[in-house]
């Protein structure tokens, strides 16, 4: 019964990345999407499990959605002005949660600080140092900087 409903949770996911991204959204659209989901679904929770991985979601990390919105608008306006500082590569050391006895929270921690480090044009993750370390490409500075929130 649980392998069900993280199938449901997988597809639900998927179909929604789905919907966000296409434009305009018609209902064939969103047909398609939601047909291609499932066995994307269906296939996440095995390789879930290959990997070994849990996610322990820190309800904290919503406190990050604000300067992730703030942060992408503000970056693409940067950039399409043609005013990117210059590009830098630095890393940047995660804070430790669950009292790092839990790797199923560092590892959903890390997860969604690449996510939203990543929504942002004005940089990338481009891999990682350690349990806790993100390596970063950025072009330059940004308000709110993405990578600083997500560190505390």
């Amino acid at each position: 019964m649980v392998r069900i409903a993280e199938v449901g949770v997988w597809w639900v996911v998927l179909t929604g990345v789905w919907a966000v991204t296409v434009s305009p959204m018609t209902v064939p659209d969103m047909v398609v999407g939601a047909a291609c989901a499932v066995p994307c679904a269906l296939v996440a929770v095995p390789a879930r499990r290959a990997l070994r991985s849990r996610w322990r979601v820190d309800p904290a990390a919503l406190r990050w959605l604000p300067a992730v919105a703030l942060g992408a608008v503000t970056d693409t306006v940067r950039v399409l002005l043609g005013r990117p500082a210059p590009p830098r590569v630095r890393e940047v050391v995660l804070a430790e949660v669950g009292g790092g006895r839990d790797p199923a929270a560092q590892d959903t921690y890390r997860a969604l600080a690449t996510i939203a480090i990543a929504a942002t044009p004005g940089s990338v993750v481009l891999g990682e140092r350690g349990r806790r370390g993100l390596v970063l490409h950025e072009l330059g500075r940004s308000r709110p900087e993405v990578s600083e929130v997500v560190r505390s």
